[in-house]
């Protein structure tokens, strides 16, 4: 960093922090802003041994937890914001982030849990409902927590018109976990849209699959991997739409294969969903040791996360036959 950009860089930290400027810290901001997370991250945990008790200590803690995300080193990125949430209950990034990464990871129960006890937290906020409602569309909530939900969303109101499209595709998905999803010209219109988010891409492509319209699912998952790119989710998806085509089999199964791969790759082996789906793909290539080692894997992060949902007792079964040769 340049002397004059320090010297700066210094003036701007005393005047949002007070005192003298934390050289380390600044270093590390300037080298987050320019993605050298690896030299970012070294950076903000010299200067949190250095100054453990700075006032400015969470939010270096904030973008430490985000250097190691991107790092790919999610437990640690996960400890670090369940710290600053102990210490700023009240901060609704932290949860915010924290949530997306056990999304990422496929630990959408967590995921859920954290983001409904935000909600409670917080009360109204339209951005947080709709974060919320979207991790139920993956976390198979229970049917209080969806009629608890649907009951918020229908009495809400005001709502502001840059929330009304959120507000829209949170009501759908509530339909869709209620077993009523349809295609409807609301969500396809929201999901045509160049700012729709991601959930409405998500939502909508598990319904075209339903309806075995799986090349243009494939479409509005390609489209929801521009939103946010790499995310296991949409690759997975992807890799659902090729296993459900009806052309093409064994293309398809190949390029279902290498999506789901990529998927648990990015998750860092760490979702139990993703290696689910890999395993499964393993055995249609006739491959059942892999199918085994890969299954079992996703039972044993099921079991240290206590996940007993329709899919963690699907995969159950799924071990069983494998074991047992009855899977046919």
């Amino acid at each position: 960093m340049k002397f004059l950009n320090l010297l700066q860089k210094s003036y701007q930290w005393s005047n949002t922090w007070g005192g003298l400027p934390c050289l380390t810290w600044i270093k590390a901001a300037e080298a987050y802003a320019n993605s050298r997370y690896k030299q970012a991250a070294e950076l903000y945990e010299e200067g949190l041994k250095e100054y453990p008790k700075h006032q400015a200590r969470h939010c270096a803690m904030m973008d430490l937890a985000y250097c190691y995300f991107k790092l790919g080193e999610f437990t640690p990125a996960i400890n670090t914001l369940n710290s600053v949430l102990k210490s700023v209950p009240n901060s609704k990034q932290a949860y915010l982030r924290l949530s997306y990464i056990y999304s990422w990871i496929g630990n959408d129960q967590e995921a859920m849990w954290l983001l409904r006890a935000a909600v409670q937290h917080f009360g109204t906020d339209f951005q947080l409902m709709h974060i919320y409602v979207s991790s139920m569309l993956e976390a198979e909530p229970p049917k209080f927590v969806i009629e608890e939900c649907e009951n918020l969303l229908r009495n809400l109101q005001d709502v502001p018109e840059e929330f009304k499209s959120a507000h829209k595709i949170c009501l759908l998905i509530i339909d869709y976990l209620k077993g009523e999803y349809r295609s409807s010209s609301d969500l396809q219109e929201i999901a045509n849209r160049s700012d729709a988010p991601i959930s409405a891409k998500h939502l909508l492509a598990k319904i075209l699959i339903k309806d075995g319209k799986c090349n243009l699912a494939r479409e509005y998952l390609h489209q929801a991997l521009q939103i946010v790119p790499d995310y296991p989710r949409t690759l997975s998806l992807i890799a659902i739409a090729y296993l459900e085509s009806s052309d093409e089999q064994e293309d398809n199964l190949r390029f279902a294969l290498q999506l789901a791969t990529q998927a648990a790759q990015n998750s860092a082996w760490m979702s139990s969903r993703e290696l689910k789906l890999l395993a499964k793909i393993y055995y249609q290539f006739g491959d059942k040791i892999s199918a085994l080692l890969l299954a079992s894997k996703a039972q044993d992060i099921n079991f240290k996360r206590s996940d007993i949902t329709y899919s963690s007792k699907e995969l159950d079964q799924f071990i069983s036959s494998l074991t047992t040769g009855t899977l046919v």
